[in-house]
C-alpha cells in the first residue's frame, strides 16, 4: 500500500500540514476533499515525492518513497497533475506513448493495441494525430489520463499493486466527460490499482469514492466511507457553510445541495455593482 505517516510541513509560522496520516489501498478509490487552502495540493506533492516533508514519511509497500529507484517507482505509481508543462508540438499519441518509456516495450503490435484502447477509453482516438498544444484544457487532461494509464499498464494480470494519483482530474471537464473519466477510474481500480483523487465536487466524490479524506487547515478532519464523512456537521466544520446533505434518490449516498433560502439577492443588486454612493436614489 501507499501510506503517508505523520506528515507535517511548515512554511514560516504557517502550518500547511499537521500530523497527516493517509493510506491508499489497492483496488480502492480515495477522494481527498476540503476547502481552498486546506493542504490538499501540498499533500499530493508529498505523496508524489515532489515535496519533502519536514516530519513523517511516505512509504510504498513499507519502503520509504525516497528509497525507490525512479525506474521502479515509475512502474508502480503514475501521476496526473492539474496543469501540464508540455509546450512542444507533440502529437496526442506521442504524449500517451511517453507513459510506456519505463517499460522498454518490444512488441509493436501489442503497444499499438494498448494505445488504441487507451485513446478510445478517454474519447481521444480520433484526435490521435492532432498536435497536443492545440487541444483544450479538458482534452489535454484526458490525454494525460491515457498517458498515466499507459505507464501503469502491464501484460501480466498478477504482480505488485499500482497507484494512480490524480490532482483535480475533472476540473477542466464538462459533466459528460467528467462522468466518463470517473467511470474509467472505477474500472481501473478493479485491476488492483489504488487511486487517490483530489476533488472539489463532493457529490462526485460521494458517488465514485470508496473512502473520503476531508482536510481542513492542514489536518485530517475525517476519513472513512462517504456516508460517514460527507455530513452536514463535517461540512460545516470544514467549509463553514451550512449545506444540506440529502440521500441520493437511487443509491442513498449523501448528496450536497445548497440550503433553502427566501432571500432575493437581485433586489439590492445595485448596492454591489453601482458606482453611486450608498443611499443615493437610483
Amino acid at each position: 500500500m501507499l501510506q503517508a505517516k505523520n506528515i507535517t510541513i511548515q512554511l514560516g509560522r504557517k502550518t500547511l500540514l499537521q500530523n497527516v496520516e493517509l493510506c491508499i489501498l489497492p483496488g480502492q478509490i480515495t477522494a481527498l476533499v476540503g476547502p481552498n487552502g486546506a493542504g490538499k495540493s501540498t499533500l499530493m506533492g508529498v505523496l508524489c515525492g515532489d515535496r519533502p516533508a519536514q516530519k513523517g514519511t511516505v512509504t510504498l509497500d513499507g519502503r520509504p518513497l525516497s528509497a525507490w529507484p525512479l525506474g521502479q517507482l515509475a512502474l508502480r505509481r503514475a501521476v496526473v497533475t492539474q496543469h501540464s508543462a508540455l509546450s512542444f508540438p507533440f502529437r496526442v499519441e506521442e504524449v500517451v506513448r511517453m507513459g510506456r518509456m519505463p517499460h522498454r516495450p518490444n512488441d509493436p503490435e501489442a503497444e499499438e493495441q494498448l494505445l488504441v484502447s487507451l485513446l478510445r477509453a478517454v474519447g481521444m482516438l480520433e484526435r490521435r494525430h492532432q498536435t497536443y498544444t492545440t487541444l483544450s484544457g479538458g482534452e489535454r487532461q484526458r490525454v494525460h489520463m491515457a498517458r498515466a494509464l499507459a505507464q501503469l499498464a502491464r501484460p501480466q494480470t498478477q504482480g505488485p499493486a499500482r497507484y494512480l494519483l490524480l490532482d483535480e482530474p475533472t476540473a477542466s471537464l464538462d459533466p459528460a466527460h467528467a462522468l466518463m473519466l470517473l467511470e474509467l477510474v472505477q474500472r481501473v481500480a478493479q485491476e488492483k490499482i489504488g487511486v487517490l483523487a483530489v476533488m472539489h465536487d463532493l457529490n462526485l466524490a460521494s458517488i465514485f469514492a470508496d473512502q473520503v479524506v476531508m482536510l481542513g487547515q492542514g489536518r485530517v478532519l475525517a476519513q472513512g466511507p462517504p456516508r460517514q464523512v460527507i455530513t452536514r456537521e463535517r461540512l460545516d466544520e470544514a467549509f463553514g457553510y451550512p449545506a444540506c446533505v440529502t440521500p441520493h434518490p437511487h443509491s442513498a449516498l449523501p448528496m450536497v445541495v445548497p440550503p433553502a433560502s427566501d432571500r432575493h439577492p437581485h433586489t439590492h443588486h445595485h448596492t454591489l455593482l453601482s458606482t453611486k454612493p450608498m443611499g443615493e436614489p437610483s
